[in-house]
């Protein structure tokens, strides 16, 4: 660094370098605490560990690191939760964490996304009224982490991100979040308790079978009010 600096300020830049250093030392010990005991809950497991990827050996140290406690949660899972876009080793190892490698407590898909906070919130009663009810703030780490891993699909070139786009032109991005991450913890579900591999079929995929739904919906309508080709043919003129 160079220019002008008094005294005072070169000492606290540098007591703040001290603390960054110290910071830095701490959480390499979590991480390697962390990393022993995502191991030896793999080797425990029983289960077979994932092929090698052929590319480790290009990845910088930190990568590999992180790749091999992947490894490991995907081991001790029996899924690998990195394999659905915006999931990474942050992500899954808060989920592993926080629930473990069972999914037998909910009954199914709907229930475990409710109890991690991302379920619809209901504001009709009996599909007639809208009634005013206090939301209940949820704090659960998994809810969290997946609204964190939906909001960076926004660009995905992938199926979750096309259905993220979908549903932000439809109603806004907040809900898009929250419906990504949604079917996000559905897919985790299906993962661990079935062991359903995730298979993204691309954005265009998504699209087409959108395309189609809606084409579906609009020859019901037509048919339904008897809405002939004449009419049709204004109505577009008309826009």
């Amino acid at each position: 660094m160079t220019g002008t600096w008094r005294a005072e300020h070169l000492f606290n830049l540098g007591q703040a370098f001290k603390t960054m250093q110290f910071l830095d030392d701490r959480i390499a010990e979590y991480d390697k605490k962390v990393s022993e005991m995502f191991a030896s809950l793999a080797d425990a497991s029983g289960n077979q560990p994932p092929p090698a990827s052929s590319n480790e050996t290009k990845t910088s140290s930190k990568e590999r690191g992180n790749s091999e406690v992947k490894a490991n949660i995907f081991q001790f899972m029996g899924f690998d939760m990195t394999s659905i876009p915006g999931i990474g080793y942050a992500t899954a190892a808060i989920i592993a964490a926080e629930l473990g490698t069972s999914m037998d407590s909910f009954p199914n898909e709907k229930h475990f996304a409710s109890y991690v906070g991302l379920a619809p919130t209901l504001g009709t009663s009996a599909g007639k009224k809208v009634r005013q009810r206090k939301r209940c703030k949820n704090t659960s780490r998994v809810g969290r982490a997946l609204r964190m891993a939906a909001s960076s699909l926004y660009r995905s070139q992938t199926e979750l991100g096309a259905f993220f786009r979908s549903v932000a032109r439809r109603v806004d991005k907040k809900a898009a979040v929250k419906a990504t991450a949604r079917r996000m913890a559905h897919m985790i579900f299906r993962g661990v308790r079935y062991g359903k591999d995730y298979v993204d079929h691309g954005a265009e995929a998504y699209e087409a079978r959108l395309r189609e739904r809606t084409l579906k919906t609009v020859k019901k309508l037509i048919k339904s009010y008897n809405i002939n080709s004449s009419e049709l043919t204004i109505a577009f003129a008309a826009a």
